[in-house]
């Protein structure tokens, strides 16, 4: 939280679902003014979730770009140079999302799905297979409010599924 807040951001949506009063408060008590999502009754998913939130996301009109942060991700991204490499991709190739990649190293963790790549480095491809090398999701992104088109408006739906393949074939997924 305190990465966002250095990037300038005022706004957090977060979804909670474990344990859901007890990691409100917490939540509060870093960011007094956070917007929570309670799916304690429902899981929603990857994608599911950001699609309930679309409302407080979006500018009038139905516009919107929005950091994408999972709970999961301990990371030292500067979220404003993530703003600027999307910014960029948008203006060059319309992209709707933008991925931060970390380089896997062997040995440290688990296998992951790589993250391929076009020849500029600029744009993702495709997902590769699992794998101890290569490049990964880091859990951080910046998405257009545009990307969740196609995320149904309830139930539990997959981010990689629902936003992030779709997203890949039409050539619209940048690589930060």
């Amino acid at each position: 939280i305190q990465a966002l807040q250095d990037a300038g951001v005022t706004e957090i949506i977060a979804n909670v679902h474990h344990l859901p009063e007890l990691t409100q408060e917490g939540l509060r008590e870093i960011f007094p003014g956070i917007q929570v999502s309670n799916e304690s009754n429902q899981l929603l998913g990857s994608a599911g979730g950001i699609k309930k939130a679309q409302p407080y996301l979006e500018s009038p009109g139905g516009q919107g770009s929005f950091y994408l942060v999972n709970a999961d991700t301990i990371c030292s991204l500067d979220f404003l140079e993530l703003a600027k490499t999307h910014q960029r991709l948008r203006k060059k190739y319309g992209t709707l999302v933008t991925l931060a990649l970390v380089d896997q190293q062997t040995g440290r963790g688990g296998e992951y799905r790589e993250i391929l790549l076009d020849e500029s480095q600029e744009r993702v491809v495709g997902i590769g297979k699992k794998s101890q090398h290569g490049k990964m999701y880091s859990g951080c992104a910046i998405l257009e409010v545009e990307a969740l088109k196609n995320v149904p408006i309830d139930g539990p739906s997959d981010f990689v599924g629902s936003i992030l393949q779709l997203a890949i074939q039409d050539g619209r997924v940048g690589a930060h």
